[in-house]
C-alpha cells in the first residue's frame, strides 16, 4: 500500500491523490478539511484520505530517532542553516520551493 503523508492541503493534496496508486493511503497532518475536488478523485481512485493530529513525546522521538539511525526511514534535508540564518531559513520556507527538510542548527 502507498502511503503519503501530507503536510499541506489544497493544490498539493489533490496532485498526491492523483499519484498515490489504487488502495492506498494519504496522511494530512495539519487539516481535516479535504475540498470536494479532494474527496471526489480520491474515492475515484480508491485512495484513503485521512488526516491526524500531530501530539509528540519523547517515546515517539525515540521510536523516530532509531528508525533514522536504522536507516528504514529516510529524511529528505533540502538544507542547514546557522541559528544566525534563521531569517534565510524562514525564507526558504516561505519561498514555497523547498522539497525537504530545512534544518537550523543551535
Amino acid at each position: 500500500m502507498d502511503f503519503v503523508f501530507d503536510m499541506f492541503n489544497g493544490d498539493i493534496l489533490l496532485n498526491s491523490v492523483k499519484v498515490v496508486k489504487k488502495g492506498g493511503a494519504i496522511v494530512s497532518i495539519p487539516s481535516p478539511d479535504f475540498s470536494e475536488a479532494i474527496q471526489t478523485l480520491a474515492k475515484e481512485r480508491e485512495v484513503n484520505v485521512s488526516f491526524h493530529m500531530v501530539q509528540s513525546n519523547g517515546e515517539d522521538m525515540n521510536t523516530l530517532k532509531e528508525l533514522l539511525e536504522s536507516g528504514k526511514v529516510k529524511a529528505h534535508v533540502s538544507k542547514t542553516f546557522s541559528f544566525g540564518e534563521m531569517g534565510q531559513a524562514h525564507e526558504q520556507l516561505e519561498s514555497g520551493r523547498t522539497v525537504g527538510k530545512v534544518i537550523v542548527k543551535v
